[in-house]
């Protein structure tokens, strides 16, 4: 099932729905969706929407985890994360979501008009390399536990990224 990303600016709401397989090549996207979201200066109340996902990655999850980054580092409110797929609550309770954000199975916002963001059909991303070690970052970030799973992860984009420059 191909991805499809939608989106709102609702007031103070920022609203992001996932939907469908949510991989890597969607990543531009979602982190560009999430950028504008953070540059909103009040406190604003993130929603994302997970409830028609099917699949997501780890990639587009760190994307995700650094919203709860910002909102810790602004000592703002959780975050909420909407999810009723029982796979993707034990993806995100075992990555330690539930500390993070404040996941619930149902949320007015959910049912709110949103944009779909155009999805890319050129793969050729500059940008993907230091998105993935960012992400994978964040995860670590969010819960110690992720370290064991994504530090070699970290550690060989990392490498990466220096014989690039």
């Amino acid at each position: 099932m191909e991805a499809r990303i939608c989106y709102a600016h609702l007031g103070r709401r920022c609203v992001l729905r996932l939907v469908g397989e949510v991989r890597h090549t969607v990543s531009s996207v979602v982190e560009a969706i999430i950028s504008e979201f953070l540059k909103v200066e009040e406190s604003p109340e993130f929603i994302i929407d997970l409830t028609e996902t099917v699949f997501i990655d780890s990639t587009n999850l760190g994307l995700i985890a650094r919203i709860a980054r910002e909102t810790w580092r602004r000592d703002a409110g959780k975050p909420i994360l909407v999810s009723s797929n029982a796979d993707i609550n034990a993806v995100i309770q075992s990555m330690g979501f539930a500390k993070a954000f404040d996941i619930v199975e149902t949320h007015e916002a959910t049912g709110a008009e949103l944009h779909e963001a155009p999805t890319p059909t050129d793969y050729a991303d500059p940008g993907k390399a230091r998105r993935l070690l960012e992400a994978h970052e964040a995860l670590i970030d969010l819960d110690e536990r992720n370290r064991q799973t994504f530090q070699q992860v970290v550690d060989v984009l990392r490498r990466d990224s220096a014989r690039e420059k």
